[in-house]
């Protein structure tokens, strides 16, 4: 009968996450995957996989490897409210019986699709690699790979099915975890209390670029659990001018921590460091006990860079530490050194007392078939993503796993075989590095291999849960700290310089 191109990039606009790509998949479902806009996808015959919007959740019914039938699904979901909201697809294959393998799609309100996907799992008896929140599909009416040919089931006009599949995702929507937060609160406990909560709100509504006044209006209505800490405690205890000062220190802390992982999916001019990045991150193995960590030095500044526009850059330690979200300033200035003995950037004569690098974006190290054409068109701000706080060494979830979080965004499903080769380390390394990123759902294990899932928000909530946000502003405070001791220093004439230092030569505390 044909499917007609424009149905299947209606669709795929219907479900896609805001700025979204598609991924091409190969016959074989293996191999380095193609990116592509959605409307090239949409009417290029091939199979195509998109990020789906918050509000969307999936159930794949497999009949080849599940036990449950997609009649016990519906009934479950029409018993808990959702069955106007349901767009059944039969997949292209079918049993030897001609029973239709189909993909449930389920449109769900704003912060209840992890409460939806936790009922499907724990009381429906869906297995949970059955249940796919935030993870890449094929949108309904895409081809199979296999050259096999979909339908709609239920209902079978394109028009009802993108009714029900809800509005598209549009610029400064909150995510379906950060909505949850607002509310309902922290529901799981593991925020570190009402504090944490409010902070991560707060986060949610500066990555997407909300306003003050929006996150004030929802914190100040006593509706929204995630407010509790105000309506609990400040107001009954301290009044109304106390909840006012409360969201304005906490907004202004949530602010610096976007500020030092910034959004880089603005259009520039900057491709060749955006190249770099994803080279490095992607294509380059780092092993050796100080692989992972100079990578994080790198990726700080080349995302310094890309931010400013210009290869050269002269940062602090403490700045490129705090860029790097990495410990002590001098631990920084050893890895530039590897980085330059190993040809990724260049020492240039210093500027005055500041130390200037130049990005060596044309000479670079490559690894054979790491080209602009085949790699993924993720900009700086995913690569950036893993020096998140979330991975953290020590406090967070470490180096590796936040490298290998990458890879999997970037050219998932890998086995445990092809991702130790990418990541250059042990097969043993890999295993605890999946192990870590599955327990904070982050990603998840499929026939194929282990795919990604998460985003920023859930690094948000991994560093929130492990206090690693503490930690990080405990280290922006000392090295603000030191930065005023030496101004202070600086400040003094010159024979005040010498009289102390004669001081502290001869062990004594000068006098005030």
């Amino acid at each position: 009968m044909g499917i007609s191109p424009a149905d299947v990039l209606a669709l795929a606009r219907a479900v896609v996450r805001k700025g979204g790509q598609a991924q091409y998949l190969a016959e074989d479902n293996t191999g380095r995957r193609e990116w592509g806009s959605i409307e090239d996808a949409a009417v290029s015959g091939r199979a195509f996989l998109v990020d789906p919007k918050d509000t969307l959740l999936v159930v794949d019914v497999d009949l080849d490897v599940v036990t449950f039938s997609a009649t016990h699904v519906l009934d479950w979901l029409e018993g808990h409210g959702f069955g106007n909201s349901v767009v059944r697809v039969a997949s292209g294959r079918v049993t030897d019986d001609g029973e239709p393998h189909e993909h449930i799609w389920v449109f769900v309100p704003k912060g209840q699709r992890e409460l939806l996907r936790d009922g499907l799992i724990n009381h429906a008896g869906i297995p949970k690699g059955q249940v796919r929140a935030g993870l890449k599909m094929r949108p309904p009416l895409s081809p199979h790979r296999l050259g096999l040919e979909p339908n709609l089931i239920a209902p079978e006009s394109v028009a009802e099915a993108l009714e029900r599949l809800g509005p598209p995702d549009v610029s400064g929507a909150l995510s379906d975890y950060v909505m949850g937060l607002v509310l309902n609160g922290d529901t799981s406990g593991r925020l570190r209390g009402r504090s944490g909560t409010l902070y991560s709100i707060a986060l949610g509504f500066q990555r997407k670029n909300r306003e003050f006044g929006d996150f004030r209006g929802m914190m100040l209505n006593p509706v929204n659990k995630g407010g509790a800490k105000l309506h609990e405690d400040v107001i009954p205890n301290q009044g109304m001018a106390a909840a006012e000062r409360e969201l304005a220190n906490t907004w202004a802390n949530a602010g610096k921590q976007v500020a030092s992982t910034p959004d880089f999916t603005k259009d520039t001019a900057r491709e060749r460091i955006a190249e770099m990045m994803m080279v490095a991150a992607l294509d380059t193995p780092w092993s050796g006990r100080t692989g992972g960590f100079d990578l994080r030095i790198l990726i700080g500044l080349c995302a310094l860079a890309y931010e400013r526009g210009h290869l050269v850059q002269a940062p602090s330690l403490r700045t490129l530490a705090q860029w790097a979200n990495v410990g002590k300033p001098s631990a920084v200035s050893s890895g530039l050194k590897r980085l330059e003995a190993a040809g990724w950037v260049k020492e240039l004569s210093p500027d005055g007392k500041t130390r200037r690098f130049r990005l060596l974006v044309d000479t670079y190290p490559r690894v054979i078939g790491a080209t602009s054409i085949d790699s993924p068109p993720i900009g700086p701000m995913d690569v950036a993503r893993m020096t998140h706080p979330a991975f953290r060494a020590v406090s967070g979830l470490g180096i590796t796993p936040g490298r290998a979080w990458m890879m999997l965004q970037a050219y998932g499903p890998l086995d445990r075989a092809m991702l130790m080769s990418r990541l250059g380390c042990s097969l043993s390394t890999v295993r605890r590095a999946l192990e870590e990123l599955e327990s904070e759902g982050l990603a998840l294990e499929i026939p194929d291999g282990w795919i990604p899932a998460g985003d920023v928000d859930d690094l948000d909530r991994i560093a929130a849960e492990r206090g690693v946000f503490e930690i990080v502003e405990r280290q922006a405070d000392v090295i603000a700290a030191e930065r005023r001791r030496q101004e202070e220093w600086e400040a003094q004439p010159p024979e005040e310089k010498l009289r102390r230092l004669e001081v502290r030569r001869a062990g004594t505390v000068p006098s005030s």
